[in-house]
Parts: structure tokens; C-alpha cells; sequence
């Protein structure tokens, strides 16, 4: 950009200023959820955990999500006063493009299935998770064949358990 603004990418969109003004949490009053990644999360809150950075975000609006790569993600929905925390898998990683993508169309997917929140963060986790395995972004995310192709193929019964 020609100007000397700063400028901080957040879930694909470009903000100036937004981060470093605080706009960016005053306009989270217009949303029901939020699903930044920590370095988003931490960065547009002024915080320097996950954790505390979903707390603030938790008071912004009803859902807030912070996805933590190989560290999985945390989630509070304010409206049903659940809190999850949902561990990544081990996945051998080809490509991450799209994973944030993959991560956040799985989880609306899920909740607007009326999933309980731990069990809409273990499957956009679950969906997310697959996706980096192949080339391609959300091109590589998996449908339900892919899904059950996964479970099918687990032989960790804590997993199969967890994810059945």
C-alpha cells in the first residue's frame, strides 16, 4: 500500500488501523461469532495467551473462538455457558492454505445442526485437520465420505470414541 498505515490480516480481510484503534473489537458488536486465530486473537485484544484473549473476546460476543494450529482451540459461547477445549490431531501437514477456512465452515455447519459447542469445535478441529493433509486449501477439505473414510481408518479407540 502507498500509505504509511499499518496493516494486520485478519480471517482474509485487510484492516487498517482497525487493530491499533480498537475499531475492530467495537465492531464485533454486529456479530454472533468471532474465530480468529491467536495471533489475530491476541493481537486485536491486547493480550498475550489464547486464553486470555478468548476471555475478552467472550465478553464482546455471544461465541468467540480462538484456533490455535497445532494446539488445537478453545471456544465460550456465552449463550448456552459451555466452554470447550478440543486438542489438535496428529496429522502429517501438506499445506495450511484454507485451514482457518475449512476450520470456520465446519463449525457454522455444526452449529447450525445445534451441536453442543465441544462437539462443534472437535469437528471443525476434525474437518481442519484433514484439510492440511492435502494440496489445495479448501478445495482439499473433506466432505462426509472423506470424514468417515478417517474414522474408519483410526485404530486409537479414544479417538474413534471421541470423534464417533
Amino acid at each position: 500500500m502507498d500509505d504509511d498505515r499499518p496493516e494486520v490480516l485478519l480471517t482474509g480481510l485487510l484492516f487498517y488501523d482497525l487493530v491499533l484503534t480498537g475499531g475492530l473489537l467495537d465492531q464485533l458488536a454486529l456479530c454472533h461469532a468471532f474465530l480468529p486465530n491467536e495471533t489475530e486473537a491476541t493481537a486485536c485484544t491486547r493480550t498475550d495467551s489464547a486464553v486470555a484473549a478468548l476471555g475478552t473476546l467472550a465478553e464482546l460476543v455471544p461465541v468467540a473462538v480462538v484456533t490455535r494450529g497445532a494446539h488445537g482451540a478453545i471456544a465460550v459461547d456465552q449463550t448456552t455457558g459451555e466452554y470447550a477445549e478440543v486438542p489438535a490431531l496428529d496429522v502429517d501437514v501438506l499445506d495450511a492454505t484454507g485451514a482457518g477456512d475449512v476450520f470456520g465452515a465446519s463449525f457454522v455447519a455444526a452449529s447450525l445442526g445445534g451441536w453442543p459447542l465441544a462437539e462443534r469445535l472437535r469437528f471443525a478441529v476434525l474437518a481442519a485437520s484433514l484439510s492440511v493433509r492435502h494440496h489445495g486449501g479448501a478445495l482439499a477439505a473433506p466432505g462426509w465420505y472423506g470424514v468417515d473414510r478417517w474414522w474408519r481408518s483410526l485404530t486409537d479407540q479414544g479417538l474413534a470414541r471421541a470423534y464417533g
